[in-house]
């Protein structure tokens, strides 16, 4: 493998000054591995306190949600058949929003405020503001409607359990054990906006995929109707048997996901050819991972479904993490690839979705006008529609 690229850069770590912070930026597979090995002297939760207090987590509550809790406490446990033309990036957003505070949260939360979701939308779509602390009177965009959905979150955490029957079980002893260790109720309730992350705009990216290549629409429905026996879907099997599918999520995953993810430096320690400070923080974008040219070749800033099956490898490189690693791998990934299958099968399934013919369209632009915090959706006005 190269050294440098054909522009000449050599992917070695470089450090700005940014105020009274030292970044260390890391984009060389070989270094990120080396990062997240490293979870002794570079900490995920450094990294993760800032976030939260960002996310208006109550610095004291902060403190006790970090201690170990106490094991003796019995609460802890180790066919519409009528043409529509609809938008794509809407019916992702809606679907998948308010699929998953249903599944999360049961319809209680809905019952305490309806306008929920387009809140949890505008929340969402400006939640970067708050990741990378902007200022109150530049993050005006964001503080209204988290403001809002804190207090809804604030009115269900306050219900009784008997009124939360059926919030789902991971919810309810996230509850419980904040409350035992004595989490704030503000403090909860924001830590719950701040975990309903979307995977609206990989459902967008995927379909979009789809959508605009009719071999793969024919490809891809005859593997999701695969997965349904007796007009039930069983996602399990779609997922692990749905090979073209898996592999347009994972490049759309490579070209999409724009997050950064963060280290704090604890101790002197050195990455590549470089020595880090304590104190400072280091940055891996992985977007820089995932336009590599040298491992992913010449082409890779472009759509290739085949990629992954040349080299099934591709998917355990360190220079693919569109779900973090280390410590901070995300554990809801599984979850979030089976609610994208399952849209995808309940859209070629039940309906015959297609472009529509309507009008002249063009694939969507990546937005790159804003931070990513997961994957990037598509630029303002970018949105396809579906007959």
């Amino acid at each position: 493998m190269q050294n440098s690229d054909h522009i000449g850069r050599t992917y070695e770590p470089f450090a700005p000054q940014v105020g009274p912070e030292m970044l260390y930026i890391v984009t060389a597979p070989k270094d990120v591995a080396e990062v997240y090995k490293k979870a002794d002297v570079l900490a995920w939760d450094g990294h993760l306190n800032q976030i939260f207090l960002n996310f208006c987590f109550n610095a004291k509550s902060l403190k006790r949600a970090w201690l170990k809790p106490v094991t003796a406490d019995p609460r802890y446990i180790t066919v519409n058949r009528h043409q529509l033309t609809v938008s794509l990036l809407t019916l992702c957003q809606y679907t998948l929003l308010e699929a998953g505070i249903y599944s999360f949260f049961g319809r209680t939360i809905m019952e305490i405020d309806k306008n929920i979701i387009p809140n949890m939308l505008t929340f969402t779509e400006n939640a970067w503001m708050l990741f990378y602390g902007l200022p109150s009177f530049l993050a005006s965009g964001v503080l209204t409607p988290q403001s809002a959905v804190i207090a809804t979150f604030q009115q269900f955490a306050d219900l009784p359990e008997s009124l939360r029957n059926d919030q789902s079980w991971s919810v309810q002893q996230i509850l419980i054990s904040q409350e035992c260790v004595g989490v704030d109720l503000r403090s909860r309730a924001s830590d719950d906006v701040r975990a309903n992350s979307n995977v609206n705009n990989a459902a967008f990216w995927v379909l979009a995929q789809i959508l605009f290549d009719e071999q793969l629409r024919k490809t891809v429905k005859q593997e999701v109707d695969a997965a349904w026996k007796s007009e039930q879907l069983d996602v399990k099997f779609l997922c692990a048997n749905a090979t073209v599918l898996d592999r347009i999520f994972h490049e759309c995953l490579r070209l999409k996901a724009g997050a950064m993810m963060g280290r704090k430096v604890l101790a002197p320690t050195r990455i590549g050819n470089k020595m880090l400070k304590p104190g400072g923080t280091v940055l891996i974008p992985s977007r820089q991972l995932h336009s590599n040219a040298n491992v992913w070749g010449a082409d890779h800033q472009h759509f290739a479904e085949a990629r992954f099956a040349k080299n099934e490898g591709l998917l355990k490189h360190p220079s693919y993490r569109p779900f973090g690693g280390g410590v901070s791998l995300c554990p809801g990934r599984k979850i979030a690839k089976e609610q994208v299958f399952a849209l995808v099968a309940i859209l070629f399934h039940r309906f015959d979705a297609r472009l529509s013919q309507e009008m002249r369209q063009e694939f969507p632009r990546l937005n790159v006008s804003t931070p990513a915090l997961g994957v990037t959706g598509p630029a303002k006005g970018m949105d396809i529609f579906v007959e």
